[in-house]
């Protein structure tokens, strides 16, 4: 920030990137997966069209594990959400009960410091997401060049992908992967919470709580057509 409060800045002031995040150590990791996997799926290339299903399953190898690691991660301030009014209505218990006083300074220790850690943990795991998209990114743009390159694409009157087409891929068709990437913890994030809220909800008001279910799911329709 000093930096660039003195100077504008320039490509020299940007920090290099690791190693791991470099792309040319993550092209080389693709495709060595890519070979590996090629290797083990040649049996079925009768059967089936392997030609979608092994990007899918090379990435899934390179980076799956790092996103179970984000996934884990994610689940933490997911369930930290719902500690809040568990917490208030523990605190609005202790005003009304003879509890010892050091309870209510737990409680409201606790109504702080969970919600700054989920506050942390929620940044931290966007910023591990977005990194991660990015890497996707970068190494499926690599890929494509790369085979571009070797299959002589741009000379062969023959080929399927025209220049426009190309392009196309590396700018829109990456860029819907990254965005994808980007939300796709919501996949499961939005059922959980719906689940536990329901949950909750239904230990304090019963068949009462189901009235907000119905409104969720006739919601659902509307929001998609407007979507």
């Amino acid at each position: 920030m000093y930096a660039g409060f003195k100077n504008p800045l320039t490509v020299d002031d940007i920090f290099p990137p690791s190693n791991h995040n470099q792309v040319r150590n993550l092209s080389k990791k693709f495709f060595f997966y890519h070979g590996k996997l090629k290797r083990q799926l040649k049996h079925l290339k009768k059967f089936v069209n392997l030609s979608r299903l092994k990007i899918a399953l090379v990435l899934i190898r390179q980076y799956g594990l790092e996103y179970l690691e984000i996934a884990f991660l994610k689940l933490i301030p997911t369930l930290l959400i719902f500690l809040g009014p568990l917490l208030l209505s523990r605190l609005i218990r202790f005003v009304k009960n003879t509890e010892p006083h050091w309870h209510g300074f737990v409680y409201a220790a606790a109504m702080f410091l969970f919600p700054l850690i989920e506050s942390l943990l929620n940044s931290f795991t966007d910023y591990r997401l977005n990194l991660l998209a990015l890497k996707v990114r970068s190494t499926l743009i690599s890929a494509i060049y790369e085979r571009m390159l070797h299959c002589n694409v741009w000379s062969t009157a023959s080929s399927r992908f025209s220049s426009a087409t190309l392009i196309n891929i590396t700018s829109i068709d990456t860029e819907r992967v990254l965005e994808f990437i980007k939300l796709v913890n919501l996949f499961w994030i939005c059922p959980l919470q719906v689940i536990i809220a329901i949950f909750m909800l239904w230990t304090h008001l019963g068949y009462g709580s189901l009235a907000g279910l119905a409104v969720l799911l006739l919601l659902l329709p509307f929001n998609a057509y407007i979507g």
